[in-house]
């Protein structure tokens, strides 16, 4: 029966300047199946090692042109991550010289004369150690790869999270934003969008911690946001609901602090909210300053929002600058703990102008911040109260070369009385109509303004009766919004018919907007009653002696309109308004 030839355990390396001693040590490993090379000084240790490859080492201390030690630091240092035993072999006893031998990098010692018995079981132990730490090293490569991948997989998700959430921003410059996430994920959001009827809607949030588990709501609330400012729902309802989706979607203890505002195409005035946010500013250009604080829990921290609490209404002067930031930005810290802070903020404001407002901030926190981990996601937006905002205020039409018109005459209505006139507003529910028959987005956009424009009139003037000359000044202003809140809030009767008709006339689509109120009306100088400024006074009495409606002031919204529509008429009384749009 043939020998069975055992295979070869692994290479050795023996370095020994004593030849004996070398040969009978190669010849015992080489019974125990090793490939043994070996070496007479540190020199050749040294080239044979870098040839070779060896598997393990047997290292005399003293050697003729260098001490085994210094071999041992050059084997390891060329072995890199690879783990390759060096067991020394010594005949000395002296503490000092075993601890160097360790220091150096050797793994064990053996005794000269050599115990075969023990170096048997040396090299067993050896071999496990050995073999652990292979193990953990494929381990960790495999772990470094799929780390890689992860971090790969993790840019491409943000930047497709990022292209959902912030690629379609609007107003982009002038709006200047800065957003720096912790992580590869920004647990922070900034979006802007366009009302039909050409203002700016803006949401700021910061979500509870960083990374992808905070950035993963920023999906939701980004649709809803766009979806429900495009069909002209008011800031309230937006936020309303982006509050309650959040709720349903975000787990218990996760939520989004937000600020939000609606700037008018006029600058005249915003709309404003704070909900768990550090204070907003309006930078004037007086050189003042109003600050808006929070003035309600994180949107999805309660299921709804807690009654009386409404956008605050601002008047504008153009070159005002809103500044937004999160808590990133208050509460970075500089290199001895101290954060940034709310005082330090307000004194770089208060040394530069709204226009420099951003670029104070940001230089100012970079300095700050400098040489220290970033622990948070940061975000700082400034919006300039200026007409570039509004320069592409325009809704696309729906990708269709030619927008075809309606073939079959269609009629929609809808009548709100008493209370829900505080509760429903009609105007999206009228764009939602509109999107289902097809009329297209640009037209949608300017029947937007027509239906806000009369349906307002219609509740204001006509059912709630409020005075329209308390408008005549910036207080009033604000005193005519507060008294409308007021009398909606007070309001249980009274109603308000929105209608709409289509049809074709000569190829040519035509859209009927019909707006009756349950209002007095004025005379509008088509009837058939008395004098048109005596009616108006008679129309006016029970407002304290001052007309609630005048001539001019009743010419202003009208004169928007006939911009608009081929024709716009009051009819009856004057509580009832029809305009004729042409597609």
């Amino acid at each position: 029966m043939p020998e069975l030839v055992a295979s070869v355990r692994n290479t050795a390396l023996v370095v020994d300047d004593e030849s004996t001693g070398r040969l009978i040590l190669k010849a015992r490993l080489e019974r125990e199946h090793y490939r043994v090379v070996t070496a007479a000084d540190g020199k050749e240790a040294l080239e044979q090692f870098a040839l070779e490859a060896p598997d393990i080492v047997f290292l005399d201390v003293i050697l003729p042109d260098f001490y085994g030690y210094e071999v041992a630091r050059a084997m390891k240092r060329s072995a890199g991550e690879r783990f390759v035993p060096i067991i020394f072999l010594t005949g000395l006893s002296e503490e000092e010289a075993l601890a160097e031998c360790v220091a150096a990098g050797g793994d064990d010692f053996l005794s000269k004369p050599v115990n075969f018995s023990i170096l048997k079981s040396k090299i067993a132990a050896i071999e496990r150690i050995r073999d652990l730490y292979e193990s953990g090293r494929l381990q960790r490569a495999e772990l470094a790869d799929l780390h890689a991948r992860m971090q790969y997989e993790q840019q491409i998700a943000e930047r497709i999270l990022s292209g959902a959430v912030m690629a379609r921003n609007v107003a982009s410059p002038p709006i200047q934003s800065w957003l720096k996430s912790a992580s590869t994920f920004n647990g922070d959001l900034f979006i802007s969008a366009y009302t039909p009827a050409g203002g700016l809607s803006v949401l700021m949030g910061d979500f509870t911690g960083h990374g992808l588990a905070a950035a993963l709501g920023a999906l939701p609330a980004a649709e809803t946001f766009r979806t429900m400012t495009a069909k002209g729902f008011s800031l309230s309802e937006v936020l309303a609901e982006i509050n309650l989706s959040l709720h349903r979607l975000l787990p218990t203890g996760m939520f989004l602090a937000a600020a939000a505002l609606r700037i008018e195409a006029d600058l005249q005035t915003a709309m404003v909210w704070n909900s768990g946010l550090p204070d907003l500013y309006l930078c004037r250009t007086d050189g003042s300053r109003r600050q808006i604080a929070s003035q309600h829990p994180p949107l999805a921290a309660l299921a709804g929002f807690i009654p009386g609490c409404e956008p605050e209404l601002l008047l504008l002067a153009s070159g005002d600058v809103f500044l937004l930031c999160s808590d990133g930005v208050t509460e970075a810290c500089n290199a001895a703990g101290e954060p940034f802070g709310e005082e330090r903020l307000e004194g770089v404001l208060d040394a530069c102008s709204p226009s420099e407002a951003f670029n104070s901030v940001r230089a100012t926190l970079t300095d700050f911040v400098a040489g220290t981990e970033q622990q948070d996601d940061i975000s700082l937006v400034a919006i300039p109260c200026e007409k570039a905002l509004f320069a592409c205020a325009r809704i696309d039409d729906d990708g269709q070369a030619v927008c075809e018109l309606p073939a079959n005459a269609w009629n929609w209505s809808l009548r709100l009385e008493g209370a829900n006139l505080a509760r429903i507003d009609p105007v999206p529910l009228v764009m939602g109509q509109l999107t289902a028959f097809g009329i297209s987005a640009h037209h949608r956009q300017q029947l937007y303004v027509v239906v806000t424009e009369l349906f307002n009139n219609a509740l204001e003037h006509g059912v709630l009766s409020l005075n329209a000359c308390l408008k005549n000044t910036a207080e009033g202003f604000m005193d005519y919004y507060l008294l409308r809140q007021q009398k909606l809030d007070e309001l249980v009767e009274g109603f308000v018919d929105v209608r709409l008709d289509y049809r074709k006339e000569d190829g040519r689509g035509v859209i009927r907007v019909l707006i009756e109120d349950s209002g007095r009306g004025f005379c509008h100088g088509v009837c058939a009653r008395c004098d048109v400024l005596q009616t108006l006074n008679e129309a006016n009495q029970g407002a304290g002696g001052l007309m609630s409606l005048s001539l001019e002031q009743a010419g202003r919204g009208l004169k928007l309109l006939r911009t608009l529509c081929r024709k716009v008429r009051y009819l009856g009384i004057g509580n009832h308004a029809e305009a004729e749009y042409e597609l």
